[in-house]
């Protein structure tokens, strides 16, 4: 019976993409040649040998398999020859399948209460998460020579999946409340990078466009808390009103300074209560510049 906590990803041979594309003739020669991911340096020019874990987590987990207290004098050098050691045999069409779901939380860090389920599962997983010939997907391993495994994680797949679709939705939705304001429509492909004055399309239809290939960016730039100052910010700048030096903003007029960052130049802008006649000869002299 699986624990309440499991989690398994599998590893496969990159090379079950070049013996699929070669068709079935050829998988028998894949499958019989012996694959396995063994050990490795943590850097190009270090001496240690990589493990994939932090001392801390190496020191909680691997008494249990060497048998031996991390306290004791040779236990890193037992750590150092059990990863010298270490060979994880890959199968070649069913690929390995491990256990790395931890005992009270996935998603919290290593500790005594909260070790792997599978103590040598996770080992192996994490070991070859670090090794250099491991993809973390298969998306990061079709196509390259120099990967010679990759990790399939469906549970994480999933996952993603389902927060793209969210941020899709939501990207959405965003767009279908501004879309019947011209005002909105236009700050919002303003602060989305896109010249006004030279739309392909109507100005919502380049709008829809963004938020279905770009949801992330959309719903960062539209639904920011501070989206009407990000957008006086931007017209004063293209305009020409005021001018950025490093990251202090200045009145192009005068030179005298308005903000020593953009965050501060939020702020006065917000604050029109004891900012609006500056703020208000800032729009005008905006006005004057763009209306021909």
């Amino acid at each position: 019976m699986n624990h309440s906590n499991s989690h398994k990803i599998f590893i496969y041979r990159n090379t079950s993409f070049l013996a699929a594309a070669q068709g079935k003739d050829v998988r028998p020669f894949f499958a019989a040649g012996n694959q396995s991911i063994g050990s490795y340096y943590e850097t190009i020019n270090a001496s240690k040998i990589g493990s994939g874990l932090t001392a801390e987590e190496e020191k909680l987990i691997l008494p249990e398999i060497l048998y031996i207290d991390s306290k004791e004098l040779e236990f890193k050098k037992e750590v150092r020859l059990f990863y010298i050691n270490l060979d994880t045999k890959i199968p070649f069409d069913t690929g390995l399948e491990l256990e790395i779901g931890l005992l009270e939380d996935n998603n919290a860090p290593i500790s005594a209460s909260n070790l792997p389920i599978k103590p040598m599962d996770y080992i192996r997983y994490r070991h070859a998460l670090k090794h250099p010939r491991v993809a973390k997907s298969p998306e990061e391993a079709e196509g390259q020579n120099n990967i010679w495994f990759y990790i399939q994680d469906k549970a994480l797949t999933n996952k993603r999946k389902k927060a793209q679709a969210a941020i899709k939705d939501e990207a959405i939705q965003a767009y279908l409340e501004i879309k019947s304001s011209e005002n909105k429509v236009q700050q919002a492909l303003l602060l989305l990078g896109k010249n006004l004055s030279s739309l392909e399309e109507p100005a919502e239809t380049e709008l829809r466009k963004i938020a279905e290939s770009s949801p992330q960016k959309f719903v960062d730039v539209v639904l920011h808390k501070d989206f009407e100052a990000n957008y006086w910010i931007q017209s004063f700048l293209d305009a020409g009103v005021i001018k950025q030096v490093g990251g202090r903003f200045y009145d192009v007029e005068d030179d005298s300074k308005l903000a020593e960052s953009k965050e501060d130049l939020v702020t006065f802008l917000k604050d029109d209560s004891s900012n609006s006649e500056k703020i208000g000869l800032l729009k005008a002299r905006y006005q004057d510049k763009t209306i021909k």
